[in-house]
């Protein structure tokens, strides 16, 4: 279980940044810091990205370029977190025209 000094558990927000820094690892082979967390959600926010789609109220899927990688994240944008980095396959990949 993660901890935190606080409440004894991490929050939502904490939770999806550690999800995300494994998965980045794990999937793209990035290594993932906070300034590099925070480039990427500047690309989002200022449209630099290849493709979005909205998956809920609070989240949406972006395909953005990062690393000489494209790489296909969760955003959410309730909590203005990278949710997690999706493996690049066809069930996952939005459709670019």
């Amino acid at each position: 279980m993660i901890y935190n000094r606080r409440k004894g558990k991490k929050d939502k927000k904490q939770c999806q940044q550690i999800h995300f820094t494994r998965r980045a690892a794990q999937r793209a082979g990035i290594d993932i810091t906070q300034e590099k967390r925070e480039k990427i959600i500047a690309k989002i926010n200022a449209g630099d990205y290849i493709d979005h789609e909205k998956q809920s109220n609070t989240r949406s899927i972006y395909m953005l370029t990062f690393e000489q990688k494209l790489i296909t994240i969760v955003y959410d944008r309730m909590r203005k977190e990278l949710v997690t980095l999706l493996p690049m396959g066809e069930e996952y990949a939005i459709a670019v025209n």
